[in-house]
């Protein structure tokens, strides 16, 4: 503490070692701002990216634009089972699909 004390009220001035290190810090400092501000502007990039192409494919399916297929819905318990004709509709990508009662 003494020696802190002694360092702030010297008037000799700063080393060109600590000098340098201090600029050495504080560039390091600032490389890591400008890295991490990049990254994050990336995620939301690829963010935007995902969402977009998930309403996209959203759409698709609600509109019945993607491809479909027929097929037969079981439902059972212990005591019936339920058995309906449905279609199956499913976005280009088929990452989504929904089905419908068919008519």
């Amino acid at each position: 503490m003494k020696r802190l004390f002694e360092k702030l009220n010297s008037t000799r001035g700063e080393s060109l070692s600590e000098t340098m290190i201090s600029s050495l810090v504080i560039a390091l400092g600032f490389i890591l701002a400008v890295s991490m501000i990049l990254a994050a502007s990336n995620m939301v990039s690829n963010a935007d990216k995902k969402w977009k192409e998930y309403y996209e494919n959203k759409n698709t399916l609600e509109e019945r634009a993607g491809g479909s297929a027929a097929g037969i819905l079981t439902l059972k318990n212990d005591t019936q089972q339920i058995s309906e004709n449905i279609v199956i509709y499913s976005s280009e990508d088929e990452t989504l699909a929904a089905y419908e009662k068919a008519k």
